[in-house]
């Protein structure tokens, strides 16, 4: 979750998306993790910390690095503290040099999980990544986006983005940064046509929603279940129609890529 909506979470419960959008990542990166190593992994926009502790139970192997500018001291402090007593692999940080530091050799994923979006340059941002002493031909980044520029709107405008992305837009910014795209595509698409009738009203009334965004669900476990399993049900089906050629769009654009060669 975006640090801007856990004031919204008032009632302590995690958006169907949100819970979702794990299984998804988890299963996207399957195919390209080797479950029996111990990776590294370099979570750069980590908000709340509730998805990489998700991954972590997932990935048992793994340590994390988690990197989040919102993060204060006083933060860092207490819930490093709190990781550890939990026995999670996994350590906070503020700054991204902190974080490289910390891991003086090979990172061997990073994941930017809707964060790209948030900052003015993202060329810049990835070509730094790039860069970076631990990051080689073998590290790889998984990049997530929320997709189609069209859909840009006032929940948009709360969370900081600059712009949502497209195959063709996501692609062209992974190669001038200096990236190889291995895969790139969409997930969720029955959330698409939902967004594209609330943000084609707003756009012809002019009136602007209430900040607003995953952290003010307040549906029951029933419904959530029921709304994840579609979820679910909705990536397995538009993964299937990718390997026969079909790229159905969705509301979520993602890459997986490495440094070129």
């Amino acid at each position: 979750m975006d640090l801007k909506e856990i004031a919204l979470n008032k009632s302590n419960r995690r958006h169907p998306w949100e819970l979702a959008r794990i299984k998804v990542i988890a299963s996207l990166l399957d195919k390209y993790i080797d479950h029996g190593k111990q990776l590294h992994v370099l979570d750069v926009g980590s908000g709340d910390i509730y998805l990489i502790k998700q991954l972590a139970q997932q990935f048992k192997s793994a340590r994390f690095y988690a990197v989040d500018i919102g993060y204060t001291d006083e933060y860092l402090k207490t819930e490093n503290a709190q990781l550890a007593a939990e026995e999670f692999n996994i350590i906070l940080f503020n700054n991204l040099s902190q974080a490289t530091i910390a891991r003086s050799g090979n990172i061997d994923l990073v994941l930017l999980l809707d964060v790209v979006e948030h900052v003015p340059d993202d060329k810049y941002l990835l070509e730094e990544l790039r860069t970076l002493m631990s990051i080689d031909a073998s590290t790889l980044f998984l990049i997530t986006v929320p997709a189609f520029q069209y859909l840009f709107c006032s929940h948009d405008v709360f969370l900081g983005h600059y712009r949502r992305y497209n195959n063709v837009t996501l692609r062209k910014v992974i190669r001038a940064s200096g990236l190889d795209a291995l895969q790139v595509g969409y997930f969720f698409f029955s959330l698409l046509l939902p967004r594209l009738i609330s943000v084609t009203i707003e756009k012809i009334s002019g009136e602007k929603k209430n900040p607003s965004g995953i952290g003010n669900w307040n549906g029951g476990d029933a419904m959530s279940k029921v709304f994840v399993n579609t979820l679910l049900l909705d990536f397995t089906l538009g993964a299937a129609l990718k390997k026969l050629g079909i790229n159905v769009p969705g509301l979520s654009n993602y890459a997986l890529c490495r440094k070129s060669n």
